[in-house]
């Protein structure tokens, strides 16, 4: 039905119902067979796949959240947290013999994810692939986190086939639980050093829009108090891996990080928010 009368899908696969659930939410939920997540996905607008039902709770939330806070996703994220915690420290005395240690960690991790930490990892990068319009198989170039997933006609009115995935970007634009944007620094800390060239939200018109993720995090306009905490941290560890961020200007508007932390209307606390943070990082900013 979706695929005869696709104009009638989109319309159908983001109406919700009295608990402002989709169907995406209930075929996620009850584990629909193989593809149906998919065939709804190539239906769905971002705003009907991130924004949450009538209690807030939204399919990200459904896949990710209820498992990072079972007490097998405690275990498992807690034994990831430990390790980062470890560079964290290290880096402050020595950076790049952290930074080496971070890239031998990750490439363990990656080859070695198993079970239900795959499943859940997979299914919530399949989820924020599509909520970005990217296709929803990922390209395998070296041998890692390969996605079985339909091939044909996937996002086509708004893939771009050069642009590149980034996950960890992808958890800094979005509110998301903690330790999923953990999870990508810990799986993919290159990234925090990747300059995302227009790929994200692949803006028209030949936007040259380029942004590194303390950028998103800067922008993301989460207005949720208990998210407090978690924005400072957040820019505290893009901080730690990729410091000269602060100091990179995208060249479509001019702009530092520290300038949209500033434009933004829900980072408003010096300390709290991490405005003091990302300017002792690169003073200049405030003169610019």
């Amino acid at each position: 039905l979706l695929n005869l009368h696709p104009e009638m899908g989109r319309w159908s696969a983001g109406k919700r119902d009295k608990k402002g659930r989709t169907a995406l939410y209930y075929a996620l939920r009850y584990d629909a067979p193989s593809g149906v997540v998919e065939l709804l996905l190539k239906s769905m607008k971002k705003e009907d796949i991130l924004e949450g039902d009538g209690e807030g709770n939204s399919v990200l939330g459904l896949v990710w959240d209820t498992w990072a806070i079972s007490s097998e996703g405690k275990k498992v994220l807690g034994v990831i947290g430990k390790k980062l915690e470890e560079f964290d420290a290290l880096g402050k005395i020595d950076s790049e013999a952290s930074w080496v240690k971070r890239m031998v960690y990750a490439e363990k991790l990656r080859a070695g994810l198993r079970g239900k930490v795959k499943f859940k990892w997979d299914t919530t990068n399949l989820l924020l692939r599509s909520a970005f319009r990217f296709p929803l198989e990922e390209t395998n170039e070296e041998g890692e986190e390969g996605y079985d997933f339909c091939r044909e006609h996937e996002n086509t009115e708004d893939s771009n086939p050069q642009r590149k995935w980034r996950i960890l970007h992808a958890t800094t634009a979005v509110r998301c639980h903690p330790t999923l944007f953990k999870m990508a620094c810990a799986i993919h800390p290159e990234q925090a050093r990747e300059i995302d060239e227009n790929d994200l939200f692949s803006r028209p018109n030949g936007v040259s829009d380029r942004r590194a993720t303390l950028h998103f995090a800067s922008e993301n306009s989460s207005k949720d108090p208990r998210d407090m905490k978690e924005t400072r941290r957040m820019l505290q560890v893009l901080l730690s891996l990729h410091l000269q961020a602060a100091s990179f200007i995208n060249p479509t508007d001019g702009r530092l990080p520290l300038h949209y932390l500033c434009k933004n209307d829900s980072k408003v606390h010096w300390f709290e928010d991490g405005l003091g943070d990302v300017h002792d990082a690169y003073p200049s900013a405030a003169l610019t």
